[in-house]
């Protein structure tokens, strides 16, 4: 690989997976998407032990909340696709 497409990865590797923006220090994500994920993890602690849900059941319950933010919808989608 020559130097100009070694770039072209290397800036593509420090991109949140998701939106693209420059990922946090040692994270695959950036802050925005980042925080978003951070929060869903925290509301599926209590989910889980109040509703007895999964991980995959308690993202495609959180995606049909209008309530939810466009951060925290596209970090369960790109989960929920990952995990297919």
């Amino acid at each position: 690989m020559n130097a100009a497409m070694e770039g072209v990865v290397k800036n593509m590797e420090d991109r949140c997976l998701i939106c693209n923006r420059p990922r946090m220090s040692g994270g695959q994500l950036c802050r925005y998407h980042q925080q978003a994920y951070d929060r869903l993890m925290d509301a599926f602690i209590s989910w889980r032990t109040a509703l007895n849900v999964d991980w995959r059941g308690f993202l495609e319950e959180v995606l049909k909340l209008p309530e939810i933010g466009e951060w925290a919808r596209e970090v369960a989608e790109n989960l929920l696709k990952r995990a297919q």
